[in-house]
């Protein structure tokens, strides 16, 4: 039974809560567009085929209708037409003769909008402070509560959560409230809000990429006039090329033969990354370990 003392304070916090839950709407609106173009400009459409499915799973193969080709904003008037398309992900479900389950674009945005409810329903109440959350135990409870389970914060929390009818977590309902109205609005006005946002985040991506590339053309350049060197070195010293493979068995003779040679940590990162010899995974991750900062 919860006092009197506490109604005030559990009253105050439905309010603020309800407050909570718009601005999370207010700014999953300003967060949605720029997300959705960029589905738009780089998802592919795709179509549950049946053809391969064995006797015992109907769960059917996703398929893509085309490479390399895009969604064609024509084909959808309002957001909730193309919520019902594909992302291209697939998770077992363990339900028999129906083993896999194929992810909507509803079904992605429909788990972040609720992520984004519940992430702030709970950071409201850790920002309460203890002081408080405790007050509302001892009220709610009784006053030997804390004594009794501790002051666990998150765990304290989850029980208030649970047991007063104004604090329930509604992520899942505000969630499927907001995707309802979403889905009725103007899908190529919800685009072209957020084409600039998804085109510079693209463009940042593909910079990005073309900095690895380089990075690695870098480094493999680098790599390649120690490593000529290196060879040579080992011929000599043991009238053999570098052998094929690498275990842990010959890794010490290697590994001496690196030292004698004053190969520095980050060439040992090259040769474990670069080298045109196959290692086996405790030897790659010897030469990285090597690599590392004392």
């Amino acid at each position: 039974m919860v006092k009197k003392e506490s109604t005030l304070i559990i009253k105050t916090i439905e309010c603020e809560l309800k407050e909570v839950a718009k601005q999370v709407e207010t700014e999953i609106m300003q967060l949605f567009p720029p997300l959705l173009s960029y589905d738009l400009m780089t998802g592919n459409k795709r179509y549950i085929s049946h053809d391969f499915d064995p006797p015992w799973d109907h769960s059917g193969t996703l398929i893509s209708c085309s490479t390399n080709v895009n969604f064609n904003l024509a084909d959808y008037e309002k957001v909730g037409d193309f919520l019902e398309e594909y992302t291209g992900n697939s998770v077992a479900t363990y339900i028999s003769r129906h083993g896999l389950f194929h992810e909507t674009y509803r079904d992605k945005y429909s788990e972040w909008f609720e992520e984004q409810y519940r992430n702030a329903h709970y950071d409201y109440f850790n920002k309460l402070g203890n002081e408080v959350l405790e007050l509302l135990a001892m009220e709610i409870y009784d006053k030997d509560y804390l004594e009794q389970n501790g002051n666990d914060t998150n765990y304290l929390i989850n029980e208030l959560i649970d047991e007063v009818e104004e604090f329930e977590d509604m992520a899942f309902l505000h969630a499927e409230d907001l995707c309802s109205k979403i889905s009725e609005m103007d899908l190529l006005l919800v685009y072209k809000l957020g084409e600039p946002e998804a085109k510079e985040r693209l463009l940042q991506e593909q910079i990005k990429i073309e900095n690895v590339i380089r990075q690695m053309s870098d480094e493999k350049d680098v790599f390649l006039k120690r490593w000529h060197l290196l060879e040579k070195k080992y011929r000599l010293a043991f009238q053999r090329p570098f052998p094929k493979r690498i275990e842990m068995p010959d890794f010490e003779i290697f590994k001496h033969f690196l030292d004698q040679h004053q190969v520095s940590k980050e060439e040992r990162a090259l040769i474990a990354k670069y080298a045109p010899i196959s290692f086996s995974n405790a030897v790659i991750n010897k030469l990285n370990a090597d690599s590392l900062p004392e």
